[in-house]
């Protein structure tokens, strides 16, 4: 990593670099990952994280980090395998939706602390690596999805009562050139806060959610709802991405059984129909994913009695393949 101190070998005893590196393996068990050290790694452990692919870099944002959210930003360069900080959001967040837009990286919604459902909305300059505060969503929320179609950003369902799953049951849109939001619609079926959203060719998928296998389109042109095939597996707190006119879910855990998954299922658009692909190495529920020249990556995490994850997946849509850890 980056940012990792360096031990110099010289003038340190053998049992000095055994014991320090028996408390590296031992982190590494306590937070559910065993893998080399050269690996692939973010630099802490965070789950309900946003993650967005630009510039041939992956941006991972904010989520929570024990029982705390946190405004940490990290950019991930899959060719060197090394992460580095750069400037924090201005709010710590947590269940936030984050996408990327003709060149900027915008962190919409999620929870506080103290339980605090945000609507505020900032934007980041990747360049510049600098945030700007811009207009605030109509309705505050966390576990917000944000997809981009046709030069806007759409924020999809989340919650604002811990009572209610589904009680911010509406997409709303955000206009960049403007700075300024509209409702657009109210879910029908409302999408659960632990369910997931993506948008292609003009359409926006919602999928799944707590108790909820259900696939359901909205026609942004048209403003039309419409239901396609159910997922066969019932599973809620996934990650999600899309490649070529497929739909990819990772990971998560199946309605009332706490044991996190490291399935893969595909959406296929043009057949309606679902299929189930290589599992992931490492199971785990909470993370985040994104599309970079036909991979897929898969940050962060957590997996059910062991904790954050640290460790970036790399999955290859064409060949079904994960690259595996050392």
């Amino acid at each position: 990593m980056a940012n990792k101190s360096k031990v110099r070998s010289e003038g340190v005893s053998f049992s000095t670099r055994l014991f320090l590196a028996i408390i590296f393996i031992l982190i590494l068990k306590f937070t559910g990952e065993e893998v080399g050290i050269n690996e692939r790694m973010m630099i802490d452990s965070r789950s309900e994280i946003g993650v967005v692919a630009f510039n041939e870099k992956i941006y991972i944002i904010g989520g929570t980090e024990g029982s705390y959210p946190v405004g940490r930003v990290e950019e991930y360069d899959p060719v060197t395998k090394e992460s580095v900080y750069k400037t924090s959001m201005t709010t710590k967040r947590e269940a936030l939706g984050i996408v990327e837009l003709q060149g900027k990286i915008y962190a919409i919604g999620g929870m506080q602390e103290d339980v605090e459902y945000s609507n505020i909305v900032e934007e980041y300059d990747p360049i510049t690596d600098k945030w700007r505060t811009k207009s605030p969503m109509i309705t505050p929320r966390a576990s917000v999805v944000a997809v981009k179609s046709n030069g806007k950003i759409y924020a999809c369902g989340g919650y604002n009562d811990l009572g209610d799953s589904r009680s911010a049951a509406v997409i709303e849109e955000y206009n960049p050139i403007t700075d300024t939001w509209r409702l657009v619609t109210e879910i029908p079926t409302k999408i659960e806060s632990s369910g997931q959203a993506i948008a292609v060719n003009g359409k926006i998928y919602i999928i799944g959610g707590h108790f909820d296998s259900r696939l359901k389109v909205y026609d942004i042109e048209t403003g039309e709802w419409s239901l396609k095939s159910s997922m066969q597996e019932g599973i809620q707190d996934f990650s999600v991405s899309k490649f070529n006119n497929k739909i990819y879910i990772f990971g998560g855990k199946y309605h009332l059984v706490d044991e996190t998954q490291d399935l893969v299922l595909e959406y296929d658009i043009e057949t309606d129909s679902w299929t189930r692909k290589t599992n992931m190495c490492i199971a785990r529920e909470d993370a985040g994913a994104a599309e970079l020249n036909g991979i897929i990556y898969v940050a962060g995490g957590y997996r059910y009695g062991e904790g954050g994850l640290r460790t970036i997946e790399e999955y290859n849509p064409i060949t079904d393949t994960w690259l595996e850890f050392n």
